[in-house]
């Protein structure tokens, strides 16, 4: 039996493709509007201009994004209970693992972005760490797609850095873990685009009429 609302299985996404992308220059690209409906993963005329693959990503570890705080608390005054309801503010994290190990990698996640943390001849990187905490404040975007559906994160301000030095196995990957905390956008960032920490962006998919709802058989009959 036909469901009075329309189901449209395009507008979901399964993530057979996920990487993590930064500025192409510099640390901020405002936000990558009317490229979400072209975007194909093996085609890089699609990628959104100013932006490039921040480096390869984990298949075990995908990018995550985490939350905490946000907590209600409740009011009170001597002659009336609740009388306010006040929610703290929301730290949110992104997380991803990179296995990349070149000279843009090393500094954003490092480094802090200073060449003087940094040795560099024809041959090799020497990139020196751990004397202090050294952060990145960069944009980012977070894409995922198959062959239908592409959703995008964009984060104007991620305060960026490794975390830690992860752990080494034989046979696999090494990896170089990844924190960064999402930020408000600062008032330049705004100028130029950025309304708030997080903009999720999709294509908008054409309707299509509902064979059935869920248990439907095929030709209509349950």
């Amino acid at each position: 039996m036909a469901k009075p609302i329309e189901y449209n299985p395009s507008e979901v996404v399964v993530a057979d493709f996920v990487t993590v992308l930064a500025p192409k220059t510099g640390t901020f690209a405002p936000p990558p509007k009317g490229a979400v409906g072209n975007f194909k993963a093996d085609d890089s005329t699609t990628y959104p201009n100013g932006w490039a693959p921040i480096g390869l990503t984990s298949a075990e570890t995908l990018p995550t994004f985490s939350s905490d705080g946000g907590d209600a608390t409740v009011i009170d005054t001597a002659e009336v209970a609740a009388v306010r309801n006040i929610r703290g503010n929301i730290t949110t994290k992104f997380e991803f693992t990179l296995h990349t190990f070149n000279k843009r990698v090393l500094q954003l996640t490092q480094g802090g972005n200073d060449p003087a943390t940094l040795e560099e001849t024809e041959a090799e990187l020497i990139q020196w760490s751990g004397g202090k905490p050294r952060t990145v404040n960069t944009s980012l975007l977070f894409i995922r797609a198959d062959s239908e559906m592409t959703v995008f994160d964009y984060m104007p301000n991620a305060q960026l850095s490794a975390n830690g030095r992860g752990e080494t196995s034989k046979g696999a990957l090494v990896p170089i873990p990844v924190t960064a905390t999402v930020l408000a956008p600062t008032a330049e960032q705004v100028q130029a685009g950025a309304k708030d920490a997080i903009a999720t962006i999709v294509p908008k998919k054409k309707a299509v009429a509902a064979a059935g709802g869920p248990g439907a058989r095929a030709g209509g009959q349950n």
